[in-house]
């Protein structure tokens, strides 16, 4: 397993485990989430600010990722 920056290139694959983990959620919860698209650009602007993603791969195929800001 390795962690490594994440790269805006990275953003669809992280924005599609992110729907699929957080839909449900929201559903739960009566609430709607973003699209794929939607959170795939918000992640890439948000890379170009302060905020920060690693990429979790395992024999280089993407499993996860972790995304934090600073404020």
């Amino acid at each position: 397993m390795e962690l490594r920056p994440m790269k805006k290139t990275d953003a669809l694959k992280a924005a599609a485990l992110a729907i699929r983990v957080l839909t449900p959620q929201f559903k739960k919860n009566g609430e709607g989430f973003l699209n794929k698209n939607q959170y795939a650009e918000r992640l890439k602007a948000a890379l170009d600010s302060m905020e920060f993603g690693i990429v979790i791969e395992d024999k280089g195929k993407f499993i996860g990722f972790a995304h934090w800001y600073y404020e």
